[in-house]
């Protein structure tokens, strides 16, 4: 009986071990090869956000680059009439955004979409609203795509980064230097 144990125990160390470093990779390349930064957005944010649309009767709220997702969990909290979803292309911060989200609902009973493709690639043809926090050169990549397919009246909100292309809606600065800026656009 007590090999049994110690034999349990030495597979199961060994299988956490792997599942840990497994993760660590993950998050690793991620992080190296992705094109989105590599921290998550100030939390100071969030409360201009859910300002600017909190009074929306219904929609869908996009967090492109959502991260582990605790941003779209905090703002689904605030404002419940609006459906949620979170687009993440790094596979660790993928499966971040899902534990999140299970959370979300374990809490709440209301569920996030959590989707892991590529930023460029996911249909935002229905959406109302984005939050993004995605390198300029991203951005532009996917303006003409927004362009094409987001409906009249979709607010962007973009987190210290803004298109070289379009102008903002409006620029609420954070911080007294100037180097927290919230850029809003209305397609």
């Amino acid at each position: 009986m007590n090999d049994i144990f110690v034999t349990f125990l030495t597979y199961g160390t060994l299988i956490l071990f792997v599942c840990v470093f497994l993760l660590i990779c993950l998050w690793a390349i991620g992080v190296i090869f992705s094109s989105l930064p590599p921290v998550s957005a100030p939390y100071v944010y969030r409360t201009y956000i859910l300002a600017l649309y909190q009074n929306t009767e219904h929609g869908v709220f996009c967090h492109l680059g959502c991260g582990d997702g605790r941003m779209l969990s905090y703002l689904a909290r605030m404002a419940p009439q609006m459906e949620y979803i979170g687009v993440e292309e790094r596979l660790f911060f993928f499966i971040c955004a899902k534990i999140t989200a299970w959370w979300h609902f374990v809490q709440t009973g209301k569920s996030l979409r959590i989707v892991y493709k590529p930023l460029g690639l996911y249909d935002v043809s229905g959406v109302s609203h984005i939050l993004s926090y995605i390198y300029p050169n991203r951005m532009d990549d996917m303006l003409t795509t927004f362009d094409k397919n987001l409906s009249k009246g979709t607010m962007y909100f973009s987190l210290v980064y803004h298109f070289t292309t379009k102008q903002p809606h409006k620029e609420i600065l954070l911080s007294p230097e100037g180097t927290r800026t919230l850029f809003v656009y209305e397609f």
